[in-house]
């Protein structure tokens, strides 16, 4: 059996939850999409559950999951996740997963885009992490459509979130969080009058959130800022 450096296992039971509720396609998400679109925003693709877990992360005694705010660049990548056909997401689950993962992957190694690479280069010098850094943490969005590639593509309504994220509507990422069960959870925005009552309610599960700065709104001196932030959160001196 070939050897994965990500947790196909666990990615599955968090993909079925968006299968098995329908999620991009129920009536949640279409009214969702609805409400975008009667203020000129038009949702294009999604949902994007999860973009990595590392085969190291549900066994490390710290599991951080870093949230970005919302997924996009996946357009014509998995053509098997934006198709009105569970039986289709069903039988290509392991494909759509693996399509994910080795691209994420690619992109850690690569270290060119800022969101990769300031994670990986934040936790390498964490003596927690050492080594396998990639493999002992998670990563997703609060968020899990988005506008494609033009240039509203992060200008969503708060609404959106409270569709994406609240129990009262798909709880998408209370999902994931309770599938995940991470001791750590990294917001990559500021933004807290949209985004902190999300976190209180991770907060009041017993775990530990920060907000920082997202990777590519850094000015001079943002590397330097986002690595000490997050290292200090990490060890519990934040």
């Amino acid at each position: 059996m070939k050897k994965l450096n990500y947790d196909l296992e666990l990615s599955k039971k968090l993909y079925n939850h968006y299968i098995d509720n329908e999620i991009g396609y129920s009536d949640v998400c279409k009214r969702c999409k609805s409400y975008n679109e009667s203020r000129g925003r038009i949702l294009k693709n999604g949902p994007i559950p999860i973009f990595h877990i590392g085969d190291l992360f549900k066994n490390s005694e710290i599991r951080i999951l870093f949230l970005g705010t919302v997924a996009y660049g996946w357009e014509g990548e998995i053509p098997n996740m934006f198709v009105d056909n569970k039986v289709k997401r069903s039988e290509n689950i392991e494909t759509t997963i693996e399509t994910i993962e080795n691209r994420i992957l690619q992109l850690f190694h690569e270290r060119k885009m800022r969101f990769f690479s300031y994670i990986q280069d934040t936790l390498e010098i964490n003596k927690i992490f050492e080594k396998d850094t990639v493999r002992k943490i998670a990563v997703s969005n609060l968020i899990k459509c988005n506008m494609g590639q033009d240039a509203i593509r992060n200008n969503h309504l708060q609404k959106n979130y409270d569709f994406c994220i609240r129990h009262e509507y798909t709880g998408n990422l209370l999902s994931d969080v309770k599938i995940l069960d991470p001791t750590h959870i990294i917001v990559l925005s500021t933004d807290t009058r949209k985004f902190l009552r999300y976190g209180k309610i991770f907060v009041d599960q017993g775990r530990k959130v920060l907000f920082v700065h997202h990777p590519s709104s850094s000015t001079n001196g943002g590397k330097s800022r986002f690595i000490n932030e997050v290292n200090k959160f990490i060890i519990g001196k934040e």
